[in-house]
């Protein structure tokens, strides 16, 4: 049984528990989800999480426009490709912080494997 289990395997399946009802939250209406996380892991952590969810939604938005503009230099005909890479490289500066470039990176490279 898990009573029997050490401690650290405990934490671990009462974490691994939190985080599948935390992600069944996300499908809840925005009231649900605020009241179901309050449960789960107390008022001061749904407000972080919420605070998550909205940057992760600004953030999301963002990428989906930086993407568009991107694919439309890269469409462009009349460019260059040193032109398109520092019209990239200027839009990518204009639309995320620096510490973000990484991971804009990554998703640039699996948006294009589509």
């Amino acid at each position: 049984t898990l009573a029997s289990q050490p401690g650290y395997i405990q934490r671990a399946e009462r974490d691994n528990l939190l985080m599948a009802q935390l992600s069944q939250s996300l499908e809840q209406d925005d009231q649900d989800k605020y009241l179901t996380r309050v449960n789960l892991v107390g008022e001061e952590g749904a407000q972080r999480l919420e605070k998550l969810d909205q940057q992760r939604e600004i953030f999301n938005q963002s990428l989906e426009n930086y993407l568009q503009k991107r694919q439309d230099i890269l469409s462009s005909p009349n460019l260059s490709d040193d032109i398109k890479d520092d019209q990239i490289a200027e839009l990518k500066q204009q639309s995320f912080d620096t510490k973000q470039w990484r991971r804009v990176e990554a998703l640039e490279r699996i948006y294009d494997q589509r």
